[in-house]
């Protein structure tokens, strides 16, 4: 390809990615001369992609669409796709698993990389391998630019700058999240599942990582924000302690503001709100058993299975 595609739709045939595309179509026809293309490994997959975005946005054909042949299992495939776009869009996941051979081929051609992730490991080992290469090389690698870390992350910011005096903390919630029906869908993608079986399974591991990226502690902050335990009532629901990835993505914006700005950094606590005391038993009790089986390797392949 002679010239480079504005973007990239890496993971086009995943759960991520169906979503995605119709969103990147309306962006490309806003911006007439945006030029975009899909990425995968199964290019009759990928067609199919296509086929579905046409209907959803109702188009009669996207087959002039570039598709891409990619495979994380395959280095050079990845770094022949990155070399045709200036940003990858990465849906595929899970990113402690496979992100990282696509942030390193962007690093090396220059191209722009975002993706969902809400893996603290996986954002703290990238900015730490990464970090002063992609600087040098004026490139951007931005994670967590999904549901719901964009809400907490931007609303924080928001009530910043909105809030007539100094925000001392933030406290988020959620509603929504495993509420009981009497449906068999799936609640959640295995992308998404396999990235939080992972995650509680490294909790030790990121929790090192944090204190060797933040050395210091941010100074002092009064009044501290304590975390409601085990949970209190919030607009009649029952808000329960949520250790979501959320709070890093909050915490490592504030520290960036902190180390170049010498900004007052915010505190925040994030919670799940539950609409009857039963279901917030229910999932204090589901949520302690899940806990305990990522923590050994077992655990996590019953979980993934």
């Amino acid at each position: 390809m002679s010239e480079r595609l504005d973007i990239i739709l890496f993971g086009a045939t995943g759960f991520t990615g169906k979503h995605t595309a119709p969103y990147l179509y309306k962006f490309a026809s806003v911006k007439n001369s945006l030029k975009w293309g899909i990425a995968g490994r199964s290019k009759q997959k990928l067609k199919d992609v296509l086929r579905e975005t046409a209907k959803i946005i109702n188009v009669d054909d996207l087959s002039h669409i570039p598709i891409i042949i990619a495979d994380v299992e395959d280095e050079d495939s990845i770094r022949k796709m990155t070399a045709q776009a200036r940003v990858i869009i990465n849906c595929c996941g899970p990113y402690e698993l496979y992100g990282e051979v696509v942030v390193k081929a962007c690093i090396e051609n220059g191209t722009h990389h975002v993706d969902v992730s809400g893996e603290p490991q996986f954002i703290e080992e990238m900015r730490q391998k990464y970090h002063e290469e992609a600087e040098e090389k004026g490139i951007y690698i931005v994670s967590a630019c999904g549901f719901d870390s964009v809400p907490s992350d931007l609303g924080t910011l928001f009530v910043e700058k909105h809030f007539e005096g100094t925000v001392n903390s933030v406290e988020i919630y959620i509603h929504g999240y495993f509420q009981a029906d009497s449906t068999s869908d799936p609640k959640i993608s295995y992308g998404a599942w396999a990235s939080l079986v992972n995650a509680m399974g490294d909790i030790w591991n990121i929790l090192s990582l944090r204190k060797k990226h933040y050395p210091k502690p941010l100074s002092g902050l009064r009044p501290k924000l304590c975390l409601r335990l085990p949970f209190h009532k919030m607009d009649n629901k029952w808000a329960l302690p949520f250790p979501s990835a959320d709070i890093d993505v909050v915490q490592i914006t504030h520290k960036y503001f902190y180390d170049s700005e010498e900004k007052r950094p915010v505190q925040v606590q994030c919670y799940l709100l539950m609409d009857s005391f039963i279901n917030a038993m229910s999932v204090v009790s589901r949520g302690s058993f899940f806990f305990l089986l990522t923590q050994c390797k077992c655990g996590r392949n019953l979980l993934l299975k």
